[in-house]
């Protein structure tokens, strides 16, 4: 050892001697030292039993005569204040060294082993000074009797130390400063009082997590939990890490008590850990766990249900092996099913298997809970990624929702077997942001979850709970990772496009020339947590088209996502609190060049975004006003992380086009109240100018409280927009108001045939700035959630809405249903019936009736069809007479020949305008980057809606049709 090391002893030791001083004692007292015992089974995430058995054993052994039980912390702060860097050092041997500094007599070691619902117990007890086994003990039985087992092997223990103990004749020893007691003289040195296996003070196995264990019951951890062991460590001892730090396999000492509103859910404490296993042979990824290197990795195979009975056991066994190198990260997957004919598989596009079963991995890299990564795979091999926000609730299923328009670049494959199903991932950390270690140790947020569609079951690795909102703050956590890739991430993506458009004038319709065109796409990695990315002459034609809504009788605009993929990465970053859109990049209608830096930088999320546009610049007569110019638009964004789940952060946007310009500047926050509450604002300012000249600022606010919980969940919210505040780099759909939003829930979960049920009642106001009120209205509805993917919810409303000066009272009625049941189709409707106001010059009053319908077909694993009705109809309700009824038909089918071909083809027909659409596409993709697309787009219209004096009948006329080609390729470095 070296001097370094003997001196942390030694400061060790003497606050040892202080915590430790004997009432009473007839002659020196014989010390004990008990070390954690090691899981030596395939399972490290059962590493927590161990430590349990240790504080049962040690609390008992304390309570005997003649023994003085060193307590476990004071071994556990000796142990992880040295500066271990010797590997000549045996483990076992650094153990001895501590506990002897300790002033330790005698040592037990221990380890524990699973093989099915069979448990073995061994132990050493180790003479200090003599560094030799005086005894040796080996207990066995079910799993099931583990308390049984742990009492046994006290016993066994407490006998062996008496023996040792009148050999050497020691009389009554004190322990702790408690009154010594007499041996009860029966031999065995027992005690009368029966055994402590959970008094209080963390003794006993199930004391320390609560009567069900670590992953549920009323007293679940929330603090500082055991840490896992690798497979590598001597039984019961402390080994030391590639980096030559000791560990110890027990609980760590406990983070410095927070205060204020981040406590009670300090990051990652009290969770499942589980170390990643470094390799040198990466699996080859085909879906078949052949591979040498899953014979070693680390083994998880303990899940438990969120949904849908919260914390029951999993009723399928699940596999998933962890490895990594220095440039990706390894799974294995093994799905398995008792009855394999309820498993849920189909062959479809990329993100779109979501009604299969499916394994996924999360990962929050800065330990932050303000975002996570997603990575998803089925039976197939068909990959998924999202982009997971911090501040999301329990109420969907941990493993589903997101943005699931991020994709990253990683490799998976997948295959059917005789029980199940069984995958493998490799994701590049390349596709990643990661803050920089050096050669120090990652330890990541993680999460693993799994999906059976038929059973309506969700399974995670780190147990949740519907009691603490969030998902991101009740991951566990993945160690071991060290060593990783520095290389900074660069990637080329060109692009080439043809397209042939023909068009119909007034001459009639008329074929286009084939148009050539290419585009350029970068993206670097400054660091490796801060993206740098640059587009030149970006194409967006033809791939992705915008879902048609009902345009017809709408007072305020629809809103369109953004299905762009150059500003859908990281575009979370630039996301404000409260309804409005402060970012909303398709007012970037042409882009002709634009770059972006996202990332994070310590604890300071950054977003940059600079971006022209074409089209205001875009008119038939070159003599129009700006005819030729660009619009510019620069986006800033920064977020600094205070807690879990809290930030402040600042905005800014400015849209500049000639003289005209539209800017907005503000400030938001968000912060976690306990384990149920958060609270978050925004405050903005605009300032905006015409091309007129006409000047206009406004300020806008928006202040939010909100519970969510397993029960009893509620939110207030306000929202204050000024007359003149306009943006046209966002996207408001409504000015001049003072609204107030509160709605209360509550749900109860009978988990059985009824998954669960509960009332909402919501209430609504809204003055304008001169103390008008616009709108009011009440609203109760209920909802329940049923076995095999069924729900229901109904509603009421009454409501009052002010429109032209009018005040107009209604009341509304709605039903919605959805069955998920069959592996073959699920179905979905919703209706709405009652008054509704015509939104026109001179408005009034009358009955609407709308539904929807989406019927999905999978008549085949490659084949998927989704149908989709949308209706609304509207009648006077004084004369009866029909005003409008608008029905939009779309067909969605895809059909995919193998893993990497695929055919799309949208049907759409709009009654209210006589709009029909085919959209058909192939689509080669080999990975999320490098794809080659062809395709057919035929617009056509009946003819009295183009022009009712050239054509008067509804015949269908060709206004447009394409052929288009693309190719991209991705190069990464």
């Amino acid at each position: 050892m070296t001097d370094r090391l003997t001196c942390r002893i030694g400061i060790a030791s003497i606050v040892a001697s202080i915590a430790m001083t004997p009432a009473v004692s007839a002659q020196e007292p014989q010390t004990l030292a008990v070390a954690p015992f090691t899981n030596i089974s395939a399972e490290p995430s059962h590493n927590w039993i161990g430590v349990g058995i240790a504080e049962t054993v040690s609390t008992e052994l304390r309570d005997a005569d003649g023994i003085d039980v060193l307590s476990r912390a004071v071994v556990d702060g000796a142990v992880a204040s040295l500066g271990y860097a010797g590997p000549e050092a045996s483990a076992e041997r650094v153990l001895l060294e501590v506990v002897r500094e300790l002033g330790a007599d005698y040592v037990l070691a221990g380890a524990f082993q699973q093989l099915g619902d069979r448990l073995r117990l061994t132990a050493r007890l180790i003479d200090v000074q003599s560094e030799a086994a005086a005894e040796a003990f080996k207990v066995d039985g079910r799993q099931d009797d583990l308390f049984e087992l742990q009492d046994r092997l006290t016993r066994e223990v407490r006998g062996a130390v008496r023996r040792m103990l009148g050999r050497d004749g020691s009389a009554r020893i004190a322990s702790d400063g408690a009154e010594t007691r007499e041996s009860n003289g029966n031999g065995n040195g027992e005690s009368d009082v029966p055994p402590q296996t959970g008094n209080g003070n963390g003794a006993g196995l199930y004391s320390r997590y609560g009567e069900d264990g670590p992953n549920g019951g009323p007293n679940a951890p929330t603090s500082a939990g055991p840490r896992s062991l690798s497979p590598g460590m001597v039984p019961g001892l402390v080994t030391a890490d590639a980096g030559g730090e000791l560990l110890l396999g027990g609980p760590p000492a406990a983070p410095a008590a927070q205060a204020g509103p981040a406590a009670g859910f300090a990051i990652g404490g009290g969770r499942r850990s589980v170390q990643a296993q470094r390799t040198n042979e990466p699996p080859t990824i085909d879906g078949r766990l052949d591979d040498a290197v899953w014979r070693d990795a680390v083994l998880i195979t303990d899940f438990t249900q969120t949904n849908p009975v919260e914390g029951a056991p999993a009723t399928e066994r699940t596999e998933v092996r962890i490895a990594y190198d220095a440039d990706h990260l390894y799974f294995a997957f093994y799905a398995h099913y008792t009855d394999p004919t309820q498993m849920r598989a189909n062959r479809v596009d990329r993100d779109q298997f979501w009604r299969d079963d499916w394994i996924a991995v999360m990962f929050d890299p800065f330990l932050d809970q303000q975002r996570a990564y997603r990575f998803s795979v089925n039976a197939y091999g068909i990959q998924g990624d999202a982009i997971i926000r911090g501040g999301r609730s329990m109420r969907g299923p941990p493993g589903g929702g997101g943005d699931w328009s991020w994709d990253a670049l990683f490799e998976t494959g997948g295959a059917v077997v005789r029980d199940g199903w069984t995958a493998e991932m490799a994701i590049p950390f390349k596709s990643l942001r990661y803050p920089s270690r050096g050669a120090g140790e990652h330890r990541w947020g993680f999460q693993i979850t799994r999906t059976l569609q038929t059973k309506d079951e969700t399974l995670v690795w780190a147990p949740m709970t519907r009691a603490v909102a969030g998902v991101l703050t009740q991951m566990g956590t993945l160690g071991g990772l060290r060593g990783l890739s520095v290389s900074r991430n660069l990637e080329f993506l060109p692009t080439a496009t043809a397209i042939q458009l023909g068009r119909l004038t007034d001459t009639g319709y008329a074929e286009g020339d084939t148009q050539p065109d290419f585009g350029f796409n970068m993206k670097y990695g400054v660091t490796s947590n801060l993206t740098a990315d640059f587009t030149l002459n970006p194409d967006f034609s033809q791939i992705e088209a915008d879902r048609p809504q009902i345009e017809t009788n709408q007072r305020y605009a629809l809103f369109f996502p953004e299905l762009r993929p150059f500003f859908l990465e990281g575009q979370e970053i630039f996301r404000t609190p409260g309804r409005t859109n402060l970012v909303h990049t398709k007012t970037i209608v042409d882009p002709q060049i634009g770059a972006k830096l996202t990332g994070k930088t310590g604890n300071t999320t950054l977003g940059v975004l600079v971006a022209n546009d074409a089209a205001p610049g875009k008119f038939d007569d070159p003599g129009e006003y700006g005819f030729g110019e660009t619009a510019n638009f620069v986006i800033g964004r920064a977020r600094y992380d205070l807690y879990s789940q809290s930030y402040i952060g600042a905005i800014m946007t400015d849209r500049e086009f000639l003289d005209s310009y539209s800017r907005v500047a503000g400030v938001d926050g968000r912060f976690r109240l306990g384990q149920t509450h958060r609270a978050q604002f925004l405050a903005v300012t605009s300032s905006h100018r015409d091309l007129d000249g006409n000047s206009l600022s406004g300020p806008m606010f928006n202040a939010e409280l909100r519970r969510d919980s397993r029960n009893l969940s509620y939110s207030v919210d306000f929202n204050s927009i000024d007359p003149d505040f306009r943006t046209d780099a966002g996207f408001v759909r409504r000015v001049d108001m003072q609204q107030l939003d509160a709605d209360v829930e509550y749900e109860w979960w009978p988990e059985s045939w009824l998954i669960s049920w509960g009332p909402q009642f919501r209430y609504r106001r809204n003055v304008d700035h001169a103390g008008v009120l616009q709108d009011e209205d009440y609203r109760a509805d209920i909802s329940a959630r049923f076995a095999r993917n069924i729900f229901f919810r109904a509603d009421a409303q009454r409501e009052m809405e002010r429109f032209q000066g009018i005040d107009f009272h209604k009341t509304r009625f709605s039903l919605r249903n959805g069955v998920n049941t069959s592996r073959r189709f699920s179905l979905f409707y919703g209706i709405d019936w009652g008054e509704q106001i015509r939104f026109v010059e001179n408005p009034f009053l009358g009955r609407m009736f709308d539904y929807n319908v989406g019927l999905t077909v999978l008549p085949t694993s490659r084949l998927n069809t989704r149908f989709d009705l949308d209706t609304a109809r509207f009648s006077d309700m004084h004369t009866g007479e029909l005003v409008f009824d608008v029905k939009i038909l779309r067909a969605f089918t895809t059909y995919q020949f193998t893993d990497r071909l695929l055919v799309r083809n949208i049907l759409e027909h709009n009654t209210g305008n006589g709009k029909v659409g085919i959209n058909l596409l192939f689509t080669y993709r080999v990975n999320a980057g490098t794809a080659f697309y062809i395709g057919y787009d035929d617009r056509l219209q009946e003819g009295i809606y183009l022009d009712r004096e050239r054509f008067y009948n509804r015949d269908l006329q060709r206004q447009q049709r394409a052929f288009f080609t693309k190719l991209q390729y991705l190069f990464r470095y």
